[in-house]
């Protein structure tokens, strides 16, 4: 599995790609995901749930912690994988 997300880290257009548990592109967002994974930081799916720790594996979880690193994500291509949202109560408002 691959996937490529771009976007924005510290007033820089930023690119990495992720393929099974490795990254490659930007020096600079590399160091801030495994900054994230080293610390062990909680990443979101929505503010509501479901949280995971900051990994680079399972792809979704890794997706997530990519997401938290960058300031803004223009676009995610290749097999970007479904994260799995949970279901809200009934009556909730989303």
């Amino acid at each position: 599995m691959r996937f490529t997300i771009r976007g924005w880290l510290d007033d820089h257009e930023t690119e990495l790609v992720w393929e099974d548990g490795e990254l490659w592109g930007d020096a600079r967002a590399i160091v801030e995901v495994d900054a994230l994974v080293g610390v062990g930081a909680t990443v979101w799916a929505t503010p509501t749930g479901p949280h995971y720790r900051a990994a680079l594996e399972p792809a979704d979880v890794a997706l997530l912690t990519i997401r938290e690193a960058f300031d803004h994500v223009e676009a995610e291509e290749g097999d970007v994988p479904e994260v799995e949202l949970e279901e809200l109560p009934e009556g909730a408002i989303p």
